[in-house]
This record gives C-alpha cells, sequence and structure tokens, in this order.
C-alpha cells in the first residue's frame, strides 16, 4: 500500500465517524425539539391563561372593596 491509498481510508474512516457524532447530535436535536413542542401544548393547556388571571384579579378587587366598604361600618 503506497502513502496515498493509507491517506484516503484515515480520512475516510474520520469522516464517518465524524458523521456517526453529527448524526447522533442531530438525532437528539429533534428529540428535544419534540419534548419541548409536548412541554409547550402541556403548559397552555394546564396553567392560567393570562385572561383567567385577569378575571380572578377583578373577583378579587371586588372582594376588597366589599370588604373596605364593611369596615368603615
Amino acid at each position: 500500500m503506497d502513502w496515498q491509498n493509507i491517506g484516503n481510508i484515515a480520512v475516510g474512516a474520520v469522516l464517518t465517524v465524524v458523521g456517526w457524532f453529527v448524526k447522533g447530535i442531530k438525532d437528539e436535536q429533534k428529540a428535544h425539539a419534540a419534548a419541548l413542542n409536548q412541554f409547550q401544548l402541556d403548559v397552555a393547556r394546564n396553567y392560567v391563561t393570562h385572561s383567567d388571571l385577569s378575571d380572578i384579579k377583578q373577583t378579587l378587587f371586588r372582594i376588597e372593596t366589599k370588604l373596605d366598604a364593611k369596615a368603615d361600618k
């Protein structure tokens, strides 16, 4: 074997290993993206929205106003 063939084999082996690592990283990134999308759906489904929070705030303000009126008597 001459040096050219040895070099070609070495470069091929290195590129194969690098490609394998890149493919693994890309697959992990896709899995994390899918998990993030699922998490965003769960958050939107299970947690209080801004409008719900506004309604709660208005209700608490009405209760506070009533309590202040009772305390003034």
